[in-house]
């Protein structure tokens, strides 16, 4: 499918006081775990049409898994506005701010760390293939899930089919890019909210096409990935050891064998990955605890290495470390991630005359890129980086009103960040942010800024406000705010309601506050379905 467009082009009285007081009863120091109040449904989601990343998780005692799913992305950076500028004396700027985790990042919905390092990419003749590992401390509630990197490390690249009944499938990626399908008719599957990948059963297995990458990929009935083609009709195989963990991945063309080779522990964790292709090749390999520690549990990911060969003596590229909240903190819930030493800080740590692997806790913390605090419900509530150069501080508070609609507040997160300014930021009940309140200080004078959107029926945005357009702001309007009749940059989005193009975007405008009669059209989209070759 094929699109085209045609282009076409104050300050904010309100005021942060026009918030109601909501107090956090959750920013207790660590405590033990225990389900969150308000479980999250069973839904997933789209923006702007393209997926956005979730993330699995058990919703206590005898409820089955589900998968959520919530944006993520860089957060506000700089001690003023969005785009680092002062804004008018005495009100605010207009800068919209729109992603939904703080700059390190952690998720403002739910604390949860978006913490992922790529160790190999090189794809294979136009199939994205590599590995990386993704860490989430708010993958489910009892903390035993283990991925072939450890607990709690997921690996996207390693996708498979998990089935609920004859109901549901997912597949299942990273920590946050899972798709869900429903049954549709007769062996078709459909993608939730206008994901635009297809599913079919076809005899004995599952066939996934992905327009946005143009990629094939089959499953077997059981759900493992055994190959991915690509529009040129290149062909990928995957085979598996016997205990059904990935073993190899290659793909042959005009003479020439890419291939990635996977080996594991006897635990069933990963201890190398190697990339050959025509040019060389480059391995990473992995340690983990053997035993439980102050530093880490048993199974816990520990060290990895970068190489730039295909074997364990080839030049180092880079190595990271990690430790846990291990056995000698027994109210913290398993596996929590405490210290991330990065390449970089792990050499500086050694010039200095240090060992990472023994260093104390405080000696670490002094070279540490990230340090997590946790609050009971598994959620960051304080983040120290760069070896203490910055700490953010996190609080949450929930909606005593629950409501599953899209424009409805869910959760208040507020972000004290390491210049001293404030971020109060509102999510909806799966992690869209509806509006952003940034405070220059804690200060009741000082200046602040806010942005905000609106989403439709399919958790699609059609509104993007700047703070100039927003007129009043009190945690008891819908939405969170109202508009101005005709000033400050309002940006409006249309979607396809109908057809084959069903959930692409439309058209874009811009206009002033509420005024309708100032709306001019920037972009217009017509869509063409064209078939595939090869």
């Amino acid at each position: 499918m094929s699109s085209s467009s045609s282009s076409g082009s104050g300050s904010s009285g309100s005021s942060f006081s026009s918030f109601s007081s909501f107090s956090s009863s959750s920013d207790s120091i660590i405590g033990g775990v225990r389900p969150r109040q308000k479980p999250r449904p069973n839904h997933d989601y789209v923006n702007d049409g393209a997926l956005l990343p979730m993330y699995s998780m058990t919703l206590g005692q005898g409820v089955n898994m589900v998968t959520v799913s919530f944006p993520m992305g860089g957060g506000v950076s700089g001690p003023k506005g969005a785009d680092g500028s002062e804004g008018e004396p005495g009100g605010s700027n207009c800068s919209a701010v729109a992603n939904n985790s703080t700059s390190e990042p952690v998720r403002y919905q739910d604390g949860a760390i978006l913490y992922r390092q790529v160790d190999i990419t090189g794809g294979v003749f136009g199939i994205a293939w590599g590995h990386s590992r993704e860490y989430t401390n708010q993958l489910r509630d009892d903390d035993e899930v283990i991925g072939v990197n450890g607990y709690c490390w997921l690996t996207p690249d390693h996708e498979y089919l998990n089935f609920f009944g004859g109901s549901a499938i997912s597949l299942m990626r990273g920590a946050d890019s899972s798709v869900w399908f429903d049954r549709g008719s007769g062996n078709d599957w459909v993608a939730r909210y206008n994901v635009r990948m297809t599913l079919t059963l076809s005899g004995s297995e599952y066939v996934l096409f992905d327009p946005e990458t143009q990629l094939t990929k089959r499953f077997a009935l059981s759900g493992k990935l055994t190959s991915i083609t690509s529009t040129g009709g290149v062909t990928a195989q995957l085979t598996y050891y016997g205990t059904g963990y990935l073993q190899k991945l290659s793909a042959t063309h005009d003479g020439v064998t890419v291939s990635y080779s996977y080996t594991y522990d006897s635990g069933n964790r990963l201890t190398s990955v190697i990339y050959s292709g025509p040019k060389g090749g480059r391995s990473a390999y992995y340690t983990y605890y053997t035993s439980d520690s102050a530093f880490g549990y048993t199974g816990d990911l520990r060290t990895v290495e970068v190489r730039a060969g295909t074997s364990i003596s080839a030049p180092l590229v880079r190595r990271a470390y990690y430790r846990y909240y291990g056995s000698t903190y027994p109210n913290m819930f398993f596996h929590a991630l405490r210290y991330v030493l990065e390449s970089s800080s792990w050499d500086k740590m050694v010039s200095d005359g240090y060992d990472p692997l023994t260093a104390s806790d405080a000696k670490l913390a002094q070279y540490a890129d990230n340090y997590f605090e946790y609050d009971e419900w598994k959620r960051v509530k304080r983040e120290t980086v760069r070896g203490g150069a910055g700490t953010y501080s996190m609080s949450y508070a929930d909606n005593s009103t629950l409501g599953f609609d899209y424009n409805i507040w869910y959760t208040k997160t507020t972000v004290t960040r390491p210049d001293g300014s404030v971020e109060v930021v509102y999510t909806n009940y799966l992690g869209q942010v509806l509006l952003k309140v940034l405070k220059e200080s804690s200060s009741p004078t000082s200046k602040v800024w806010y942005s905000g959107k609106t989403y439709n029926g399919m958790g699609q945005e059609v509104l993007s406000v700047s703070g100039c357009a927003i007129d009043q702001v009190s945690e008891s309007l819908p939405g969170l705010f109202t508009l101005k009749s005709d000033t400050g940059l309002v940006e409006e989005k249309e979607w396809v309601s109908s057809g084959a193009a069903k959930g692409y975007l439309q058209a874009r405008y811009e206009r002033r506050g509420n005024n309708a009669g100032t709306r001019i059209k920037l972009e217009d989209y017509s869509y063409t379905s064209t078939a595939l070759s090869g």
